[in-house]
C-alpha cells in the first residue's frame, strides 16, 4: 500500500503542476502591477481601470534588467491568454494585461525621451562652453 500511496502522491503532484502552469499567466497582473506602480489584485482586477490609475511607487525602472523581465513576462502572458480564450475571465485578464503592458511601454518611452532631452541639453551646454572659449580666445588675440 505504500507504493500505491507514493504513486498516488506523485500523480497528484503532477496534476497540481499541470493546473498551476496555466494559472501563472493569470498571476502576472498581481505580480507585475505593483512593480510598475499599479496596485492590482485578484479582487480588484475586474474593477480597476489601469489607464486611470496614477502610478504610485514604481519599483522597477525602464532600463533595468527587472523592467525588461517584467515586459517579457507580460508579453508571454498576453500570448498565452490570446491562445486560450476558453479559460474563465481570460478576456478580462488579457485586456488588463495589455493595458499594463502599454503602461510599461509608455514608461519606457518617457525614460527614453528624458534621456534624449538630457543628452541634448548636455550637448548644447558643451557647445556653448566651447563657443564662448573660442570667442574669448579670438578677442584676446
Amino acid at each position: 500500500t505504500c507504493e500505491r500511496l507514493l504513486a498516488e502522491q506523485m500523480s497528484l503532484r503532477a496534476t497540481v503542476e499541470a493546473i498551476k502552469k496555466p494559472l501563472e499567466h493569470f498571476d502576472q497582473l498581481e505580480k507585475i502591477g505593483p512593480l510598475l506602480g499599479v496596485p492590482i489584485s485578484a479582487e480588484t482586477v475586474a474593477s480597476v481601470d489601469l489607464n486611470a490609475v496614477a502610478p504610485t511607487a514604481i519599483k522597477v525602472h525602464p532600463g533595468s534588467p527587472q523592467f525588461a523581465d517584467c515586459l517579457a513576462r507580460l508579453e508571454v502572458a498576453l500570448a498565452y491568454l490570446a491562445r486560450h480564450p476558453e479559460f474563465k475571465d481570460a478576456q478580462l485578464y488579457r485586456l488588463k494585461t495589455a493595458a499594463l503592458h502599454g503602461r510599461a511601454l509608455a514608461l519606457a518611452k518617457l525614460a527614453a525621451v528624458d534621456l534624449v532631452n538630457q543628452a541634448a541639453k548636455s550637448a548644447r551646454e558643451a557647445w556653448w562652453t566651447s563657443t564662448s572659449r573660442v570667442s574669448t580666445n579670438a578677442s584676446a588675440s
